[in-house]
């Protein structure tokens, strides 16, 4: 470890090459509904990328880059009196993805994954104060973000599942 401690190691790649496709939709079939759709393509690898002599990183895949990641949701708003409901719910995946140690030359990768959110909420009329509950990583995966080796080797996760409400008013 060239820290002697735990330390962020910030390291100038060189050359990457950035290859990708991404497609987006909103659609809107009726006028309280509306569905949100997203698939991209990313092929993100290092060209050269030797950080130290005798090791080289070209070829490999850059950190935290899946090849494959697609999203849906939808939302639907029920007018209650002046007031409205929205009802939201959102799913996102990801193909596996490789997360690297570059201070230690270690490799690790987060499989693929999917992540469902939900909320409802209610918003009085002129949005003057909202409240609303929702429920996060509904799945409850653990999803590795960050991870690292040496003498303070550690890696971090996502939230679990979360489950909440929320409020808030206008002033």
């Amino acid at each position: 470890n060239v820290c002697g401690g735990p330390c962020q190691v910030t390291t100038n790649a060189a050359v990457a090459k950035v290859d990708g496709v991404e497609l987006d939709a909103q659609i809107q079939p009726a006028d309280n509904f509306q569905i949100r759709l997203a698939l991209n393509y990313l092929d993100a690898r290092y060209d050269v990328f030797i950080p130290t002599p005798g090791v080289d990183l070209g070829g490999r895949p850059l950190a935290r880059s899946p090849k494959w990641s697609w999203n849906a949701g939808v939302n639907y708003t029920l007018p209650v009196g002046e007031g409205k409901v929205v009802a939201d719910a959102s799913i996102r995946s990801r193909s596996r993805y490789d997360l690297t140690d570059l201070a230690n030359y270690a490799y690790f990768f987060q499989p693929a994954h999917t992540k469902t959110d939900l909320s409802l909420t209610y918003s009085a009329p002129d949005d003057r104060f909202y409240v609303g509950a929702f429920v996060e990583n509904l799945e409850n995966d653990l999803i590795v973000t960050s991870a690292g080796t040496g003498g303070f080797g550690a890696v971090t996760f996502s939230d679990p599942r979360t489950i909440g409400v929320r409020a808030g008013f206008k002033f």
